[in-house]
């Protein structure tokens, strides 16, 4: 990981991020799915029983011309007749309806399952469940309320299968559509990533160039913009005009300074030169050690200021500063003129 660059550690910092909020994201989806299905199944079964109790009435007695006119179905059942409508939903989206009297025996319509929910008791708007083989069912009974349809009862039944092919067609959806979504957001990621962290290469590129080349009159130039990589390259621009001014002052001053220096040493030069070219009466020696004295003093002068400004520069504490009101010299001033 450490020989490894920014752009790739946020790269693989944010891939796995990312994997593991798919991940969780598609166990949500799978569990809710799931859950939402069996709800849904649930529902379809109550609506489907509850729509067909309409569809089953009872009559006295009927007419021959109804039996042969008619598309319904009829039921001898006590002293009258069942008319099961032709509306009547024996099979609708996997939820079966089958119409039973009080002792469990099939009247009408389908039930797969009829014999091992024989001795499934009837509830009221109970829903039972029941497992056969490695298949749950839900069962939903309902009581007929009409007159003359005591003791006759609606189950509904359906597999809990039923949802699961919609679940399963989730899953393989999501095991495609989620990894390419990762492949796709890692990519982006990883090329947003190189471009926000393009400034900082092209900062190093310049300070290296700069630090090499020693040419401090160059600026490294990424654009426009007000992030904190633009700030940081705007802080290194002022440091290298601050630089640049500095050592444009320190060749300056170091021009001043042998321009001062090279005078007191040309006449010092120029008078041991003097001196040396024959003998000097007492008088001219003399003169002339004066003249080097003098010019001497005036080198050890400018050096020692010299030392001074450098032991300034340097911040020691060799210096002790002192607050001066400059009212008090002004007056005096004004009282000298």
């Amino acid at each position: 990981m450490k020989n490894l660059s920014i752009r790739v550690k946020i790269t693989l910092w944010f891939a796995i991020a990312l994997v593991i909020v798919v991940s969780l994201t598609y166990a949500v989806i799978l569990s809710i799915s799931n859950k939402v299905f069996q709800k849904t199944i649930k529902d379809n079964l109550m609506n489907t029983v509850e729509n067909n109790i309409d569809e089953v009435e009872y009559f006295s007695n009927i007419n021959e011309d109804d039996l042969l006119d008619n598309d319904d179905y009829f039921i001898s059942y006590g002293n009258g007749f069942i008319e099961v409508e032709d509306d009547f939903l024996e099979v609708v989206n996997q939820v079966y309806t089958a119409l039973y009297d009080s002792s469990l025996t099939l009247l009408y319509g389908e039930n797969p399952i009829a014999k091992s929910t024989s001795s499934v008791r009837l509830k009221e708007s109970v829903i039972q469940t029941i497992t056969i083989g490695r298949v749950t069912y839900y069962i939903f009974d309902r009581a007929l309320p009409q007159d003359g349809l005591e003791g006759l009862w609606l189950r509904g039944v359906v597999a809990e299968t039923q949802g699961k092919e919609e679940v399963s067609s989730i899953a393989r959806l999501s095991l495609i559509l989620l990894p390419i979504l990762v492949l796709f957001a890692i990519i982006g990621g990883y090329l947003i990533a190189r471009k926000a962290l393009r400034p900082i290469k092209q900062i190093s590129e310049a300070a290296s160039q700069i630090g090499k080349g020693d040419d401090l009159k160059r600026r490294i130039i990424i654009g426009e913009g007000t992030d904190e990589l633009h700030q940081l390259a705007d802080n290194f621009n002022q440091m290298f005009i601050r630089l640049e001014r500095f050592f444009e002052k320190e060749q300056q001053f170091t021009s001043d300074v042998s321009h001062e220096l090279r005078t007191p040493m040309s006449v010092i030069m120029a008078q041991c030169e003097y001196s040396l070219e024959k003998e000097r009466t007492a008088e001219e020696y003399e003169t002339a050690l004066s003249v080097i004295q003098r010019q001497a003093r005036k080198m050890s002068g400018l050096i020692n200021d010299m030392l001074d400004f450098t032991r300034l520069n340097m911040k020691t504490d060799r210096y002790t500063f002192e607050s001066f009101d400059l009212r008090c010299l002004s007056s005096k001033l004004s009282h000298f003129i």
